[in-house]
């Protein structure tokens, strides 16, 4: 889904976090990212934020990833409209017949992997996504029979509409292969990371255009490292802005690719969206 702009491309499958320290280790040496070697471990924390999303297409599983957020006594689940819907953001017309989509989420009682289906919702529709966000944000109903890890730690809300520029941004999702056919493997699917940097002012909302003007609702980030061997699946993961000395933020939800960069959701829409679907008048 991303590809790397104007510096190196590094491909890998996630093993043992040791292997991959080595590898970023060396890597950085290399390459031109904000991000200090003992940064690694936190960014591999944010991995248990990220949820495995896949829906039945004809003899196949497509993928992507989701994650979840609490309002008051409300948990809803977050992904990229278009993972649930299987329409093109773009077009208006489907990718592919899609199924119900099933979450993969450990029992709370069990401790065990298992599946859960999502129950679409009317709010969960074709939208396009530079005249509204390629999202969809669903209540999850029973959270405590669940072991769920929320993202709330990292929203910052007062300064949403101007952010600071990150030194870089970090996604974590369920890259790899689009599609494949092992139900089996669903239980093996390791999140990956995508490291990057903003090579633009965040906050600019006329870096490129549509046919309607200019997009006011997502923004832009090229990739330099990414641990996988594939960017499907990465769409409706969380990403999170890194600061120098300082603890990262949510950074909003990957959507796509647009050239050689990842669209990104700016987060206030995501929390305009939470308190819409919320009906409450903030989600502090």
């Amino acid at each position: 889904m991303i590809r790397v702009n104007n510096t190196y491309i590094v491909t890998c499958k996630r093993k043992a976090f040791a292997e991959i320290w080595l590898m970023k280790k060396f890597i950085l040496l290399l390459i031109p990212i904000a991000l200090s070697i003992t940064s690694f471990a936190q960014i591999d924390s944010l991995s248990k934020f990220a949820y495995l999303i896949y829906s039945p297409f004809e003899d196949s599983l497509v993928k992507g990833t989701c994650f979840f957020t609490k309002v008051k006594n409300k948990t809803y689940l977050i992904t990229a409209n278009h993972v649930l819907t299987g329409n093109d953001p773009m077009t208006f017309k489907k990718f592919h017949r899609q199924l119900k989509p099933w979450v993969r989420i450990k029992s709370s009682y069990s401790k065990q992997d298992t599946f859960l289906g999502v129950e679409l919702c009317k709010d969960t529709l074709l939208s396009h996504y530079y005249d509204k966000p390629d999202l969809a944000i669903i209540e999850f109903k029973n959270p405590e029979k669940f072991d769920i890890n929320y993202i709330n730690g990292f929203f910052e809300y007062q300064n949403s509409q101007h952010i600071r520029q990150p030194s870089s941004i970090v996604a974590v999702g369920y890259g790899g292969s689009k599609e494949f056919k092992n139900p089996d493997s669903l239980f093996l699917i390791e999140p990956e990371f995508l490291i990057g940097v903003i090579n633009t002012d965040i906050n600019r909302k006329d870096i490129f255009q549509h046919p309607t003007g200019y997009d006011r609702i997502n923004y832009l980030a090229d990739s330099v490292l990414i641990t996988t061997n594939s960017m499907h699946g990465f769409s409706g993961c969380p990403a999170f802005l890194f600061y120098d000395n300082k603890p990262p933020i949510f950074g909003g939800v990957v959507i796509g690719q647009a050239g050689y960069s990842a669209i990104i959701v700016r987060p206030e829409f995501i929390y305009k969206e939470l308190i819409r679907v919320s009906g409450r008048k903030r989600i502090k």
